[in-house]
């Protein structure tokens, strides 16, 4: 969290927020309330995704490879029971959260960094509701380029979603 939205907070122009991991951790340390999980209202938000433009991507296709690969191969080490506890302690030390923090982190990872488009679709829908996104909408197909994570995995694309549609 940056300095400026605790400084918000602390000015009183904010009255609530949700704050993710490790920034749930330093408002709390810093006498914040805890009023609710994100979790509890908003279950399955997609907390860790990549981003890039097209045109970017397909200029620096081989960078993206390597990217995904290395994406889903960390994602597929970490899920190992074996590695867990070395991806605990490494998610406490580099992201400075807390063990209950982190064990939270692990259990929202997906294997194979899989595509999820009716995960995609909770946050449009969240956009939608939020005034964030206006109609027209595009399908949620749009939101995502399957064809390098397909080809790093030998997997197929995620089936078509279609348009956004409520939960």
């Amino acid at each position: 969290m940056s300095r400026f939205r605790l400084d918000a907070l602390r000015k009183g122009r904010v009255a609530a927020c949700m704050v993710a991991p490790p920034y749930d951790a330093q408002a709390l340390s810093e006498g914040f309330n805890l009023l609710a999980k994100a979790s509890d209202h908003i279950p399955d938000y997609v907390t860790t995704g990549c981003w890039a433009r097209r045109t970017w991507v397909e200029q620096n296709r081989d960078k993206m490879v390597r990217f995904v690969r290395a994406f889903v191969n960390a994602t597929d080490w970490t899920l190992k029971p074996e590695n867990r506890e070395q991806a605990m302690q490494l998610l406490q030390d580099y992201q400075k959260i807390s063990r209950s923090q982190a064990e939270i982190k692990l259990q929202q990872m997906i294997p194979k960094a899989e595509i999820k488009p009716s995960e995609i679709n909770r946050v449009v829908q969240l956009r939608i509701e939020m005034g964030l996104y206006d109609p027209p909408h595009d399908p949620i197909e749009r939101f995502y380029d399957a064809r390098i994570w397909s080809e790093v995995t030998g997997l197929p694309p995620p089936a078509p979603f279609g348009l956004p549609r409520p939960i």
